[in-house]
């Protein structure tokens, strides 16, 4: 199995808002996630087909701090051939991002409600 990301129909962005819990989040392209699968059932699964989605998770302050995403809900389709579930589906993503400023490493990123 590969997973590639990619920007080529446009940028992934993070969003974080102050609060009393932090809301944070972030948008994958159209298209910014294909998963292949190689074996008997050689299935292609591309994530936000139409356009972007965006998708919540959980903002952590630290050193990093880190946005965790669980089980959000992201439209799909697959292509292949025999056994693959062909059409329009839905995935899940999770994935836990460390947040640090490239131009000062040193530097922490937080939000605060």
């Amino acid at each position: 199995m590969t997973v590639t990301a990619n920007a080529a129909n446009g940028v992934w962005t993070l969003s974080a808002q102050n609060g009393a819990p932090v809301t944070a989040g972030f948008t994958i392209p159209k298209g910014g996630v294909v998963l292949k699968t190689s074996g008997f059932a050689s299935c292609t699964i591309t994530a936000s087909p139409a356009g972007p989605t965006t998708v919540d998770g959980t903002w952590t302050n630290g050193a990093p701090s880190a946005l965790a995403i669980s089980g959000a809900p992201v439209p799909a389709t697959v292509t292949g051939g025999f056994l693959c579930p062909t059409g329009n589906q839905s995935a899940t993503f999770t994935a836990t991002y460390r947040i640090t400023d490239t131009t000062d490493p040193a530097q922490q990123i937080t939000v605060t409600g």
